[in-house]
């Protein structure tokens, strides 16, 4: 009997079937208030006793419950808090790749650019280069001086050539031609006053436009030379 009520008392160590444990203790102590006797009373002892070996188990159950509850939530938190520093770290990462991709792009292009500088010429190659053009520049603009002069005198030779045929021609025609006033005036020396202020008049115009061809020549010679020294400044500077 005791052997069958310890069993019974200590099947669940959770704590389960009390309802069970403390019928069985009413029955047995209602058979012990109508019969009672001294081996009862000793089973009622020990039946108490391994009730209380039984709260006791209980107790520490629900305390190790208890305590494992809290050591998972503590866990759970050191879970949670490992997860954040772990997004926190990948993130970091995440920028410190992207910063290294563009460090390495930079990187390269850095490269390139040097690698462009250093087949680039040197400065003494591109003095003596800028030198010759200089001098080659100075040499165009010399021979254009000439080639200008010639033209001129050619221009010139051709203006009084252009001249003496119309003379020729005006003779021809005054050859064929009845004289007019004019010739019979120059041919007896004397003119009238009309004609006398029409030539000077002519003459006048032929000064005129002698001077002022002498004047656009100086000029496009002032403005040749002004084109080729800001020519030769705008080199300098390069």
């Amino acid at each position: 009997m005791e052997e069958y009520m310890i069993r019974k008392l200590t099947a669940d160590g959770r704590g389960g079937g009390d309802e069970r444990k403390f019928r069985s203790l009413l029955v047995l102590l209602q058979s012990f208030f109508k019969n009672p006797t001294e081996e009862m009373y000793d089973q009622i002892k020990s039946v108490v006793h391994h009730l209380d070996l039984a709260m006791f188990r209980m107790h520490a159950n629900q305390l190790a419950a208890d305590k494992g509850k809290t050591a998972l939530q503590g866990r759970l938190e050191e879970i949670r808090e490992e997860k954040e520093a772990f997004y926190r770290n990948e993130v970091i990462a995440l920028q410190r790749l992207n910063q290294a991709k563009k460090m390495r792009l930079q990187n390269s292009e850095c490269i390139g650019l040097v690698k462009r500088i250093e087949k680039l010429p040197p400065r003494k190659k591109t003095q003596k280069q800028l030198d010759v053009v200089n001098e080659e520049l100075d040499k165009l603009y010399v021979k254009q001086k000439k080639l200008e002069e010639k033209l001129k005198t050619r221009r010139e030779c051709l203006t009084v050539l252009k001249n003496v045929f119309a003379m020729f021609d005006q003779f021809d025609d005054d050859v064929q031609a009845p004289p007019t006033k004019r010739a019979k005036g120059l041919l007896s020396g004397h003119e009238s006053k009309e004609e006398k202020k029409e030539r000077r008049h002519k003459n006048r115009e032929s000064d005129e436009y002698r001077d002022r061809h002498r004047y656009e020549e100086r000029r496009e010679r002032r403005s040749h030379k002004a084109g080729h020294s800001s020519k030769r400044k705008a080199i300098d500077r390069y």
